[in-house]
């Protein structure tokens, strides 16, 4: 996007060559499959879209699970961890994909972490749905924040903060 969205809007980019969400979608319905524990399966999604996971290879069980599926699916196994974190960029609670998004960032004077049931039910059921909140020191000039964000977690907390 060549210019930054105007204060109150979001902007979103998302990947559209349609070829390649296909194959991806394939690789997760396989790894899916084969791991046949969702609950596995949504914490590798999880640990694949960390903050912190870009700049590091899998994660030790991650790649004790990897490493029968592509014995089983040997197309896969020249992937490099980039192209694996890619195909597995989904929300782990709805299995859509995410989308990277410029936010408007809402100025505060104080940061505070609410650590009520309200924010664990959107942390277990919404997790891609929060809103970013920085000190006038952090903020300088900026308006809007890079940010992750899933349709369904937007939706999902849309429709349970009434």
């Amino acid at each position: 996007m060549n210019q930054e969205p105007t204060r109150n809007e979001a902007a979103e980019t998302v990947p559209s060559d349609p070829v390649q969400v296909a194959i991806q979608a394939e690789l997760r319905e396989r790894f899916r499959v084969f791991l046949n524990d969702d609950t596995r399966y949504r914490k590798f999604i999880k640990v694949c879209n960390e903050p912190h996971a870009p700049h590091k290879g899998l994660s030790y069980w991650q790649q004790q699970e990897w490493a029968p599926f592509i014995k089983e699916n040997p197309e896969y196994a020249s992937l490099a961890t980039p192209a694996i974190r890619n195909a597995f960029h989904v929300c782990h609670v709805h299995l859509t994909p995410l989308k990277q998004v410029q936010i408007p960032i809402q100025k505060e004077e104080g940061y505070s972490t609410n650590h009520s049931t309200a924010a664990k039910a959107i942390e277990e059921n919404a997790p891609y749905s929060e809103h970013y909140s920085l000190s006038y020191r952090q903020l300088r000039t900026r308006t809007h924040i890079t940010a992750i964000r899933c349709d369904e977690c937007l939706k999902w907390k849309e429709l349970h903060q009434r």
